[in-house]
């Protein structure tokens, strides 16, 4: 897992888990993650081990500002720069271009953060929850906020499910590690799943 190739692709929906495949991959299995990560408390909107430069440029792509390919570059300069070891990429917008992401960075191993749909939209409702109630002295959101906010999401993750799907059925260096209800998952299971797929034959 040495050179300028990454060792990890962490793909998959907001709040599937993949935020704890990262921190057990940054911290635990020593894969550079990032070298300036986004760390957020418990009731923010946003990722986590996700890192800033990498997440910036990919909200230009989304703009229409940069393309796929000059994203991937400069992310991959900038741990070649720092001489990284081993190094991975975690940011679910990646879910969209991971095939491109295939092409020039070709990673060791892409873990699926995998979750059931439903599972991941209840959280993200409760999430949205927490965050409106901390903004608005503890009031609930309007009821007819709410169910637009729910399709929205819904379509969200139906379409990043997919695409994840779609890379996982077709590329070898693939595995998913289920994350049903994964905020409680421990830690230390999630490691084990990790060490796991680094030893899994091709599927």
């Amino acid at each position: 897992m040495t050179g300028k190739s990454p060792a990890v692709l962490v793909i998959g929906t907001g709040r599937s888990g993949s935020s704890s495949i990262a921190q057990v991959l940054h911290e635990d299995i020593g894969i550079c993650m990032g070298h300036y990560l986004q760390h957020r408390e418990s009731n923010a909107m946003g990722g986590q081990y996700e890192d800033v430069h990498a997440h910036s440029l990919n909200r230009m792509v989304v703009g229409g500002e940069m393309i796929v390919e000059d994203w991937l570059k400069y992310t991959r300069q900038q741990h070649e720069d720092r001489s990284c070891q081993a190094w991975g990429l975690k940011d679910h917008w990646m879910t969209y271009w991971t095939i491109e992401a295939l092409q020039w960075l070709k990673p060791s191993l892409i873990i699926w953060a995998r979750r059931p749909i439903v599972e991941t939209i209840d959280s993200w409702m409760a999430l949205k929850l927490r965050v409106h109630q901390r903004d608005n002295d503890g009031r609930d959101p309007p009821l007819e906020a709410e169910i637009p906010l729910r399709r929205t999401f819904k379509k969200i993750c139906r379409d990043r499910y997919a695409k994840a799907q779609k890379i996982h059925d077709s590329d070898l260096r693939s595995v998913a590690i289920d994350m049903t209800s994964a905020r409680r998952v421990p830690l230390a299971e999630i490691k084990s799943r990790i060490e796991e797929a680094f030893t899994m034959q091709p599927k």
